[in-house]
């Protein structure tokens, strides 16, 4: 684990701490409907976080918890490959917003045991496709879960997969549109889409959610686009993100340069995978980067981790590389991602062709044991770039 340490929370006036939300409630996650138009304010706290260096810091817990009065976040951006999956830890409450693809269930269930996950709180299905629904059948089977939000209803033998689980636990299923505001443990987490009117397109009818936590705001965009972006764009009325998950896994028809001015996010993070599509779109980065967003993806990073203390302060930690992303570097994984997807990865004496795993840290020679569920061909130096590390078992080229 790489760890990129803390950085402190901007004071206020007179230099006093930035306001705190209200201590947790005990009883399960509420929700109150909006009425009218809703005017979203989607952060506890006004005051600004610096745009400052990096942050640096201490090694986290092994619990991945820290305290005050037992109450802090933890978000961590799991590495599922070409999908989503987000855990979001909140004192003793556990939020987990879609699992990723059916191959990444096995992951998401041991990151979430690696945490000390129980049980999950509430569970959060943005949209009904397969990259974002496939793997939770099988944390479900690990994990009771208490409730569950899902505003779309699916028709894939996935989505019917879904449903059976969360029956065959009893988990109660509800809707949150537009306006809603949840409590996640100490978190006030807000609903800015979708309305009750859906579209009928899952990912312009993604749920996006703020959350907010000791003056920090996270915004979670699942895969929104299109019109759905646009009302996002015209509903936030919060401060600038500290993190933006950014939608679609980066592709060009998300994160546009109007979205961004609003809500002006400090960091961006981008859940993706090696894949056919061109995502992230050097586009949606060249955007990201005028904005004047640190950009990180779990291809690159790996699992990554966010630490909120009660003071505001953050740390970052990484399971895998904890170099921001740059344009030149997207754009040379774009690149490979699509190569791969053609079968085209040529590889030469001086830099031959080794193998990753959806998601896995190191790189490997053909036949390698480890390459039993997925095997990745890629150039060793763009291996080496991406932060990958030779296997010990079958000892590839260096």
């Amino acid at each position: 684990m790489i760890v990129v340490g803390w950085v402190g929370l901007a004071l206020g006036p007179g230099g006093c701490a930035a306001a705190q939300p209200p201590s947790p409630s005990a009883s399960p996650t509420t929700a109150t409907p909006a009425t009218s138009s809703p005017k979203p304010t989607a952060s506890a706290t006004t005051a600004k976080p610096r745009r400052s260096a990096s942050p640096r810091a201490s090694a986290p817990s092994a619990s991945g918890t820290v305290s005050r009065r037992g109450v802090r976040a933890t978000v961590t951006f799991i590495d599922v490959g070409q999908g989503d999956s987000i855990l979001l830890q909140i004192g003793s409450f556990t939020a987990l917003v879609d699992g990723g693809d059916v191959a990444a269930g096995g992951h998401v269930a041991a990151v979430l045991r690696a945490r000390g996950v129980r049980r999950i709180d509430e569970l959060v299905v943005t949209h009904p496709h397969a990259d974002h629904i496939g793997g939770l059948p099988t944390v479900i089977a690990a994990f009771p879960v208490r409730q569950a939000i899902i505003d779309e209803a699916g028709t894939s033998a996935t989505y019917r997969g879904l449903i059976a689980a969360l029956r065959q636990r009893g988990t109660p299923i509800v809707r949150r549109y537009a306006g809603a505001v949840l409590r996640f443990g100490a978190a006030r987490v807000l609903v800015l889409h979708p309305s009750p009117s859906l579209t009928g397109d899952y990912n312009t009818d993604s749920i996006v959610l703020v959350i907010s936590v000791d003056g920090r705001s996270i915004m979670l965009t699942g895969d929104v686009t299109g019109t759905g972006e646009s009302d996002v764009t015209a509903r936030y009325r919060g401060p600038p993100l500290y993190v933006l998950k950014v939608a679609h896994h980066g592709s060009a028809t998300s994160t546009s340069a109007a979205f961004l001015a609003r809500v002006h996010p400090r960091f961006a993070v981008i859940e993706v995978g090696p894949n056919s599509y061109g995502h992230p779109a050097a586009s949606t980065l060249r955007r990201l980067r005028a904005s004047g967003a640190t950009i990180y993806t779990t291809w690159k990073n790996g699992d990554i981790s966010l630490s909120i203390a009660p003071s505001g302060a953050a740390r970052w930690s990484f399971s895998r590389s904890s170099r921001a992303v740059t344009a030149s570097a997207i754009n040379s994984t774009r690149t490979t991602a699509a190569a791969t997807a053609a079968g085209a990865v040529t590889g030469t004496a001086a830099d031959p062709i080794v193998y990753i795993t959806r998601t896995g840290s190191k790189y490997h020679r053909a036949g390698c044991r480890y390459l039993s569920h997925s095997a990745i061909p890629i150039r060793l130096s763009v291996a080496k770039a991406r932060g990958y590390t030779p296997c010990s078992v079958c000892d590839p080229p260096r």
